[in-house]
């Protein structure tokens, strides 16, 4: 259980006591005291907030005992829902802002790395007609058109072959900024979003294969395959997250949702220039 949904639980529990003693002590006043249900609703609500009496108070023995019965229970609930909700809401402003730094993270990645990556590995792709209207973004996209994408790239079966196009290409492409695949699996903000630890992981496996290998062209075809198997394996990854990242600049950056539908790799007439 993550440490948002055990806070929600917690002040659910206190919301749950505090609700039974400010309905229990209302009703029991009505009775104790003789007061009606604003009375006593008041009286109930002023006790567990501990903010005093000041034109009621109780009259009877067992109006004060129920006085001390809420002050005890009451208020602890009560303090204990103030400080929940103000764990809670600072949780997710901390979540919120680490959410911020990753995207900036994966925006640095996309636009230095990533986008020249994906032109190179497309290339190897046999079956390109399957998949490529999925990726052709639009500014009207809804969160649900993203969702659909997204589970399209993840369930299609893609269909590689590492002789289709020089794999020396992907090496310099993989490789020249390789360093910053390596910078940012040192950054610990990472290690909340596991996809991206994941394709990083893979873009590192791969530029690794392609460097190790003397020469990339002529490989046996058991070599060409396996190659085939890792190309798929980082293709797979980075479509996900890519469409994740254009999302959430859509909801987020429009300016720079705009740039990258204008310089989108899987669009043949993308273009910066604003006709």
């Amino acid at each position: 259980m993550d440490n948002e949904r055990i806070v929600r639980f917690r002040l659910y529990i206190y919301l749950s006591i505090t609700a039974a003693v400010i309905i229990g002590g209302t009703v029991g006043f009505e009775l104790i005291e003789g007061r009606s249900f604003i009375d006593a609703f008041y009286f109930t609500i002023v006790t567990i907030a501990t903010v005093g009496y000041g034109d009621i108070t109780p009259t009877t023995m067992a109006g004060k005992a129920m006085s001390l019965l809420l002050i005890i229970s009451g208020v602890g609930a009560f303090l204990g829902v103030i400080a929940t909700s103000t764990e809670m809401f600072l949780s997710r402003h901390e979540a919120k802002l680490r959410k911020d730094k990753l995207n900036v993270l994966i925006s640095l990645f996309f636009t230095q790395y990533g986008a020249s990556v994906m032109h190179e590995l497309i290339k190897f792709s046999t079956n390109t007609s399957d998949f490529n209207m999925t990726l052709l973004v639009d500014t009207k996209w809804s969160d649900d058109e993203f969702e659909k994408a997204i589970q399209i790239v993840k369930d299609i079966p893609f269909k590689v072959d590492a002789k289709l196009n020089d794999l020396s290409n992907l090496n310099e492409s993989i490789g020249k900024s390789g360093d910053i695949v390596i910078r940012l699996m040192e950054n610990p903000t990472l290690m909340e979003h596991e996809s991206f630890t994941d394709l990083l992981l893979s873009l590192s496996h791969l530029r690794d294969e392609l460097a190790s290998r003397p020469k990339l062209k002529n490989l046996p075809d058991n070599d060409y395959s396996h190659l085939s198997g890792d190309i798929i394996r980082v293709m797979r990854l980075l479509l996900v997250i890519w469409l994740e990242y254009m999302r959430y600049l859509k909801k987020n950056y429009p300016y720079m949702f705009s740039h990258a539908i204008r310089t989108n790799p899987f669009d043949p007439n993308a273009s910066a220039v604003i006709e």
